[in-house]
């Protein structure tokens, strides 16, 4: 910003008036601190049409900008493994999502992984505090299921089946569904009123 009022520019200029009689007309100061924006291309200007934001996808097409069509293209796509749509879904829980594709890359930053960057620091599984926790440890010891750590209490496995189930039916009814038969089940069966899509 200072830049542009030491050239004694307007900040509601727009590129054309940059322009003069073909050739760019920056400033003196600009070009010899950014001696790089002379080779900036001179854009073909249209007085005939308003300027607009316009993307270059991958496909050598210039289409009207989007963030959309902008991720698209810059991400970069993997394989879709077999158990996406059982983790990322629309009424999906994004936390519980996340940790589990981590936690089923590999990835996630349990004890047994930290240990090999802090040896000399003391670790033990908040869950039993007998050992070191890990993936398998975390989610498929059946030690760790009768024994949990919530708020400096421990919590039983019967308390811990009410909070996941309680946790569950205020999912439900945060829905908003159409009224099918098998939608009509689920509210039966764990006992919630879920919200009609209105038509």
């Amino acid at each position: 910003m200072k830049s542009v009022e030491q050239a004694r520019l307007s900040h509601n200029m727009k590129v054309k008036d940059m322009i003069s009689n073909g050739p760019w007309d920056w400033p003196n100061n600009w070009l010899n601190e950014f001696p790089i924006i002379s080779y900036i291309p001179v854009p073909i200007l249209c007085t005939s049409s308003s300027d607009k934001y316009m993307w270059c996808s991958n496909n050598g097409k210039c289409v009207n900008y989007s963030t959309n069509r902008a991720w698209k293209d810059l991400r970069q796509y993997g394989d879709q493994v077999e158990w996406y749509d059982l983790v990322w879904f629309s009424n999906c829980t994004l936390k519980h999502s996340f940790i589990i594709c981590i936690a089923v890359q590999g990835r996630l930053y349990t004890q047994d992984r930290l240990q090999k960057w802090y040896p000399d620091k003391e670790m033990a599984c908040p869950l039993c505090e007998s050992c070191l926790d890990s993936l398998n440890h975390l989610f498929l010891s059946v030690h760790t299921l009768n024994k949990r750590l919530f708020r400096s209490e421990k919590v039983d496995s019967k308390e811990l089946t009410v909070n996941v189930i309680n946790h569950v039916r205020l999912k439900l009814s945060s829905l908003i569904l159409k009224k099918f038969v098998q939608v009509l089940e689920v509210s039966k069966k764990w006992d919630v009123v879920m919200n009609e899509k209105k038509r």
